[in-house]
């Protein structure tokens, strides 16, 4: 038995369990994955938050409706963010073309018309809130998922489909 303690040290398994003791390990929560937000004042305070956080690009796709709905809170963090000048800013939106020019010329902003429904926000390719209730529904609901994987997928598919 001493000969086998002896030599323990020299095995793989003992040096990754000092590198472990070492430099610790970071668990992962499913709360820091993924969670649901309900009621309009918690998305806006969501999407805020996730705006703040953001390094490279914020990809937003809403209806007319809904953007000038959440304007009050959303325009000001926007404007702040291009003038800022480090992020790329991308937005979609759907509904009736002379309102989304109105929109966009008051505003002062670059925005896309489409046909594609649906509202999400993507953080950097890594975070992405979607709504599952259609337009003018009694309550939002969303869908946070913070998963590089699933919103570069989700991008991917929404920007070829853009294309289209």
């Amino acid at each position: 038995k001493v000969n086998r303690l002896s030599t323990l040290k020299d095995t793989s398994e003992y040096t990754e369990i000092v590198h472990l003791h070492k430099s610790g390990i970071n668990p992962i929560r499913i709360e820091d994955l993924s969670g649901h937000i309900k009621g309009r004042a918690n998305i806006l305070s969501k999407i805020k938050e996730m705006f703040g956080n953001a390094e490279k690009e914020i990809t937003i796709h809403t209806s007319i409706e809904d953007l000038e709905n959440k304007s009050r809170v959303l325009l000001p963090v926007i404007k702040n963010l291009e003038k800022a000048g480090k992020l790329k800013i991308k937005i979609s939106v759907t509904g009736e073309e002379h309102r989304v020019r109105r929109y966009a010329n008051r505003n002062e902003m670059k925005i896309k018309e489409s046909e594609a429904t649906g509202k999400f926000f993507i953080i950097d390719r890594k975070e992405l809130l979607f709504m599952i209730h259609p337009e003018n529904s009694e309550e939002e609901l969303g869908v946070w998922i913070n998963s590089t994987y699933f919103a570069n997928a989700f991008c991917n598919i929404y920007e070829r489909t853009q294309r289209n």
